[in-house]
């Protein structure tokens, strides 16, 4: 599973305009709808570098340092050590990658196109995208840096945790829907330390609008393309809520990762958290539009996560 955390987007949403490049970087290209792309000037890099010896150092100076703000900006550290231990795995999809990098400027125009018909208050000029490599550690990535809050895509993590024929649409829906969560309700986006009742309704709803928003998508591609999630059983997600019902306002980095940490290994799948605010948001759909939702207040949000789970919970 993907080291990201896809939390952290809760609480680092603002809504300060931001610029289409991170200070001192230098895309390769910028389009009309924000999107930043760092990844074409790595290609020549790499295949050069195929036949070579010293390919970690040789990545490393050709395009990973001249990328330094780029990948500060993303919380990543790129050493020569970390380069050799990705670079047989990334091997192994480079082609993948190259595929889905040509066909991703298109998707994105897409989504674009139908999140804004959905949301027409949405400023993505305040929320530009990047793509790069992640090495791994995240398909998407909200990461701040000195008042800027770009979304960082990893391509690579995307082929990685959602395969070739990943479904960007639904990806985008929902990172998109984060960002909107944040621009037009940032009260409840930017605790440091959120109660989980706040991390269930934040990724609750964005699972949910990214349901809504592409009907033809299979309930794997919803839930993170996570099999063990999709599969949870009945037994499970009501024990499930029953617990989480009682840690609602639990600010605990344990209870956390129990309930939305990829690594959790226990009585229910990882990650659970994520189904469970779905399942809510699906039962209050004929209440609230996707853009009422984003807008509730806190205290509205623990009631109705907390009456959610209580319903989940008998079954």
């Amino acid at each position: 599973m993907p080291v990201f955390d896809r939390r952290t987007i809760m609480r680092l949403l603002s809504t300060t305009p931001i610029g289409l490049s991170l200070a001192g970087a230098a895309p390769d290209d910028v389009t009309d709808e924000g999107l930043t792309d760092h990844l074409a000037s790595f290609w020549p890099v790499y295949d050069h570098t195929r036949e070579n010896e010293d390919r970690p150092g040789e990545l490393r100076a050709g395009y990973f340092l001249p990328e330094k703000r780029l990948y500060t900006g993303a919380g990543i550290t790129v050493s020569k050590l970390r380069i050799e231990s990705w670079l047989p795995d990334f091997d192994k999809i480079a082609d993948d990658v190259r595929r889905l990098h040509a066909r991703f400027p298109a998707a994105w125009t897409r989504h674009g196109a139908h999140f804004d018909k959905a949301f027409p208050d949405f400023r993505v000029s305040a929320a530009p995208i990047y793509l790069m490599l992640s090495l791994g550690d995240f398909d998407a990535h909200l990461e701040p840096s000195k008042g800027v809050l770009p979304l960082f895509i990893g391509l690579d993590g995307i082929v990685q945790y959602h395969g070739a024929n990943a479904d960007l649409a639904v990806l985008l829906d929902h990172e998109s829907y984060h960002l909107y969560q944040g621009q037009v309700n940032p009260e409840l986006s930017l605790a440091k330390r959120p109660p989980l009742f706040i991390t269930l309704w934040m990724e609750g709803t964005a699972t949910w609008v990214s349901e809504v928003l592409n009907p033809q998508a299979s309930a794997l591609a919803v839930l993170l393309n996570d099999t063990a999630l999709a599969a949870a059983s009945s037994d499970a997600i009501r024990r499930a809520a029953q617990v989480l019902r009682d840690r609602l306002d639990s600010t605990s980095e344990k209870d956390e990762d129990r309930f939305f940490g990829a690594g959790y290994e226990g009585s229910e799948p990882a990650r659970i958290g994520y189904l469970l605010g779905l399942q809510i948001a699906r039962r209050l759909a004929s209440r609230y539009s996707p853009a009422a939702m984003a807008r509730l207040d806190g205290s509205v949000v623990r009631q109705l996560c907390a009456e959610g789970l209580t319903a989940i919970a008998r079954g």
